[in-house]
């Protein structure tokens, strides 16, 4: 129960501080993605992989 409630004004929080946001859901997908594969190259370049 705490766990739900704790989520839940979480994401309240969430809700208010990115209502200004102009960046689409697809904008944030394709960064994620880029920094994804930036983040393997450099774990690539260290020798992790």
């Amino acid at each position: 129960v705490r766990l739900k409630l704790a989520r839940d004004l979480l994401l309240k929080r969430l809700d208010e501080l990115l209502k200004d946001s102009e960046i689409t859901e697809e904008d944030a997908r394709a960064l994620g993605r880029k920094i994804k594969k930036g983040r393997f190259e450099k774990l690539t370049r260290k020798g992790y992989f």
